[in-house]
């Protein structure tokens, strides 16, 4: 049971980091005011944070 759950949120942390890096990478270059920028860098490191933490055990 525990086993099961510690997957799920694995795959939870893996697909949550893989989209909040996108969107942060996509703000941080796509646009100009530096205060959407400043964002997109937020959610591109919360995003490696999540994708971190699924990989590990």
């Amino acid at each position: 049971m525990m086993q099961e759950n510690h997957g799920r949120t694995r795959k939870w942390h893996g697909r949550a980091g893989t989209a909040a890096g996108a969107a942060g990478l996509y703000l941080s270059l796509g646009t100009e005011l530096a205060w959407i920028q400043l964002g997109g860098v937020f959610l591109t490191t919360l995003g490696i944070h999540f994708w971190v933490m699924s990989r590990q055990q």
